[in-house]
């Protein structure tokens, strides 16, 4: 009898952390799919990120300013020195950097191509409309795995209260190629703005 109470006892506790872990995923993907909301409906993002670029025999850090509008992405470097004010943008669907005057080759970090400068033109349209594999909740972070295609995954780790993007990792073949620490996310609302032009 003794032996049945523990057994109910355990698989009651079992059953409560099964029932908390859902509740904490459903707010989780809750969370995630508001930020995919406002991104999909802003006229413009902006933001700024530390990238750690993890090279098969080397690492390499540079900071990295972020622009979007009118369906136009631009990523200037900020540092190291060397190379500050270097820019490339991306058009809307395309995946190919176009650089102002001098190019940059950063080198390429796996077999897909992602180098440092690809990053977050590579970032900010998963955040969008990747698949979303799982989301989980981690104190006061908010956390979701995404995955835009095959081979490649990205983590990205929100504020629990504003679901403000904090850092990312991309991954490719099971490795961690980029982290991002990002800083002074804003995003313009597009139809806040339409409404504000009307008037």
């Amino acid at each position: 009898m003794q032996k049945i109470k523990r057994l109910s006892a355990l698989l009651l506790s079992l059953l409560t952390a099964l029932a908390l872990t859902a509740c904490g995923g459903t707010a989780a993907r809750t969370g995630f799919d508001a930020l995919s909301a406002k991104m999909q409906n802003a006229s413009a993002l902006s933001f700024e990120a530390r990238i750690r670029a993890e090279y098969d025999d080397s690492t390499a850090e540079f900071t990295l300013a972020y622009a979007e509008k009118d369906g136009e992405s631009t990523v200037t470097v900020i540092s190291p020195d060397i190379i500050r004010g270097v820019s490339a943008h991306v058009k809307s669907g395309e995946t190919a950097l176009e650089y102002d005057g001098v190019m940059l080759d950063t080198g390429s970090l796996d077999s897909f191509g992602l180098s440092p400068m690809s990053a977050l033109p590579l970032l900010t349209p998963t955040l969008r409309t990747g698949y979303l594999d799982s989301a989980w909740d981690d104190g006061e972070m908010r956390c979701a795995m995404l995955v835009p295609s095959d081979g490649v995954s990205v983590e990205v780790h929100m504020d629990k209260y504003t679901d403000t993007p904090l850092t990312a990792e991309i991954s490719s073949d099971g490795r961690v190629r980029v982290f991002a620490e990002i800083t002074g996310w804003t995003l313009t609302d597009g139809a806040a703005e339409e409404k504000s032009t009307e008037e």
